[in-house]
């Protein structure tokens, strides 16, 4: 796929997707190569890069064919570094979570 070119600020539909991937179907784009689908095929974006000229990589995520992508992040209330997989629709999932723990120094000590 060609890059596309906006400009700042402005609301433009995501060129769509020309990639396929074999038994695979196309999930939606994600800033990171393991990240949360943030933008749906054609979903409209905004250039919000801070810096004129600047540019931003969206991946492709994928899902097995007729299978739901789930991802999990919890980083405000528990670990670990955000997750993904897919699964067929009544199909249940395990989530684990792994609470924080509050650590406390005696008065003068660090």
């Amino acid at each position: 796929m060609a890059d596309q070119r906006l400009n700042f600020g402005e609301a433009v539909p995501l060129a769509a997707n020309g990639y396929t991937l074999s038994g695979s179907d196309f999930a939606g784009w994600a800033t990171s190569p393991a990240g949360h689908v943030v933008y749906a095929d054609g979903a409209d974006f905004t250039d919000r890069i801070p810096t004129d000229g600047a540019s931003i990589t969206l991946y492709a995520r994928w899902r097995g064919q007729g299978q739901h992508l789930v991802s999990i992040d919890d980083d405000e209330n528990g670990s670990g570094a955000p997750s993904a997989g897919s699964v067929s629709l009544g199909e249940s999932v395990k989530l684990t979570a792994t609470r924080r723990r509050a650590t406390t120094s005696p008065a003068g000590r660090s």
